[in-house]
């Protein structure tokens, strides 16, 4: 068998042989995020513990944004109304803190929005914010984490699609 320099170079690298193998998968974010939503719809709909939440007066919008975290951390639904109950007054408490002029309208002083585009302009992680985002996440692309958040990173904090590999870059 007669191995290239280009062989030799990837064999000893830390790229999996498999990755080398095959073209890496295309995910388009946009289409995941349909996908979300559809599930988190279908999840409403079907959901006796969802619909027992609604009589009891909560928001859909707060329903949406549990049932969407619910999915995320754990890949099903809620099984008990006790657990949502939970996880739903819990998300209007941490709400309410920053309330100002009524229910649903959360204060964003001037100050937090200038902090948030001063942290956007300087590239910083957008999991620690201290380190400067030099790690893309693959597959969807995004190149906004550092090296050691990008370790243990196990969703892309821009679009949410799962992370199956990160690269580290270095700007010159």
């Amino acid at each position: 068998m007669d191995i290239s320099p280009y062989d030799e170079f990837l064999t000893g690298s830390w790229i999996p042989r498999e990755c080398i193998d095959r073209p890496p998968q295309i995910i388009d974010p946009g289409e995941e995020r349909q996908k979300k939503q559809a599930q988190i719809e279908k999840e409403i709909a079907n959901s006796e513990v969802i619909q027992a939440a609604f009589e009891m007066g909560f928001e859909r919008y707060l329903i949406k944004r549990a049932v969407s975290i619910r999915l995320d951390e754990y890949g099903r639904g809620y099984g008990k109304v006790e657990t949502l109950v939970r996880d739903l007054t819990e998300m209007q408490d941490h709400a309410e803190v920053g309330v100002k002029g009524g229910p649903g309208k959360t204060a964003e002083p001037q100050d937090e929005i200038t902090k948030v585009k001063e942290i956007l302009k300087q590239d910083k992680c957008r999991i620690c914010q201290n380190e400067q985002a030099r790690t893309v996440l693959l597959p969807c692309g995004h190149l906004v984490v550092c090296k050691q958040c990008g370790m243990i990173a196990s969703r892309c904090p821009v679009c949410r699609v799962r992370v199956t590999s990160s690269i580290d870059v270095f700007r010159v």
